[in-house]
């Protein structure tokens, strides 16, 4: 069997499942019409409808535009299979992905790919440095804003990402210069919104940070 088609809006079972600790076996209830050699068919062996919650991934430092997602609880309840799967959204193919039930986590998170509903870009819009010649330190303000907007029907649940740079080195400080709300992870320099956008509504994030430095250091920060 593989994790392949599956159509989660109602429930249907056209076999028995046996489960031993190293196997598991398929046995179809009714008999099924096989076509001849050299033609390809599929035999539905399991449906499982499951609940699962629709959000948005942007990291717009990366790549312009937001990731749907679905996440899934629950989900080894329903026996999965590693392999490909096919995706089908509002009754259209949109791609593939491979689906691990090996995980150790509460929720399957399964990717639809690009929306082009929601539209996220990231522009920077300050670029300074100041010198102090009392402490031989350069300090240098960089200023990014990231605009996300809902091009969708509905209110859309969106979660944006950023990261500012972290210092390995004490001579080097990094502080933060405004982040427009946004829960920094001190230790990775992720900093995290997570937003309930309206439909047609347009918001901007302000990503600020300050890095002081020796004068003759270089610097690379992005």
């Amino acid at each position: 069997a593989r994790a392949d088609d599956v159509d989660i809006n109602a429930p249907l079972s056209l076999s028995e499942r046996t489960e031993t600790m190293t196997s598991r076996q398929f046995t179809l209830r009714d008999k099924q019409t096989i076509p001849p050699a050299g033609e390809r068919d599929r035999i539905l062996l399991e449906e499982y409808p499951v609940p699962s919650h629709f959000t948005y991934l942007a990291i717009p430092k990366r790549a312009d535009g937001a990731i749907l997602k679905a996440g899934i609880p629950g989900w080894d309840d329903i026996f999965l299979l590693p392999g490909q799967a096919k995706l089908h959204l509002e009754g259209a193919y949109v791609g593939q992905t491979y689906l691990n039930p090996g995980i150790v986590s509460d929720t399957l998170d399964v990717s639809f790919g690009r929306d082009n509903g929601i539209i996220v870009t990231r522009t920077k819009v300050s670029d300074q440095s100041e010198r102090s010649f009392f402490r031989n330190r350069v300090t240098q303000t960089v200023v990014h804003e990231i605009t996300v907007c809902n091009t969708k029907g509905s209110t859309a649940q969106i979660e944006v990402r950023d990261q500012i740079p972290v210092s390995t080195r004490e001579e080097i400080e990094v502080s933060t210069a405004g982040l427009s709300g946004g829960e920094l992870n001190v230790e990775t320099g992720i900093v995290t919104w997570q937003l309930q956008i309206a439909q047609g509504e347009s918001r901007t994030l302000r990503v600020g940070y300050e890095v002081r430095y020796p004068s003759g250091k270089t610097v690379i920060l992005e």
